[in-house]
């Protein structure tokens, strides 16, 4: 509602899908194109929206030192990300998840990422268990899982190959 008047419904509709996840009419030329040439992601609502939601909320919170803050930040952002998007499976995770670790955080509580997404997919599966079902959040949970273990050892391999000072080591 907020858009000016000029520009075409297609681009209206386009930022509506990758801003909060509707679908509003002339978005399926737009749609199409985008899942024809494989990048439909891009305007999908998922973890990547949350993860920049938290990032731009908790890089200036982290100088307070108070964790406590961030966890309560986390669960404010969940919420407010929750209620303004068009519930997609990956975004329902995503909110979840970060209301866990800001929970946890609130509470002074350590809990790992496997666990986070263990209650993740029980909340939404108990609220809808045929999701269970879907591929979407099968593959969404996979795909969490898989970047979660992947990242360590990615990690630890490009600190060995990279370290040092400078551009190469800051990549």
């Amino acid at each position: 509602r907020s858009m000016p008047e000029w520009p075409s419904l297609a681009a209206r509709a386009l930022v509506g899908a990758s801003v909060i996840g509707v679908s509003w009419p002339g978005a399926s030329q737009a749609n199409d194109a985008f899942a024809g040439t494989g990048i439909q992601h891009l305007v999908a609502i998922s973890g990547f929206n949350m993860g920049v939601l938290a990032a731009v909320a908790l890089v200036p919170l982290a100088r307070l030192r108070s964790p406590r803050l961030e966890g309560l930040a986390l669960i404010v952002l969940a919420l407010v990300f929750a209620a303004s998007i068009h519930t997609e499976v990956s975004a329902v995770r995503a909110a979840l998840m970060a209301a866990g670790v800001g929970l946890a955080r609130l509470l002074g509580h350590r809990c790992s990422g496997e666990a986070i997404v263990a209650i993740a997919a029980l909340a939404i599966v108990v609220a809808d268990p045929p999701q269970a079902a879907h591929p979407g959040f099968q593959l969404s949970f996979a795909a969490v899982l898989g970047l979660m273990r992947a990242s360590g050892p990615l990690e630890r391999m490009l600190m060995r190959c990279c370290s040092g000072h400078g551009i190469v080591a800051v990549i």
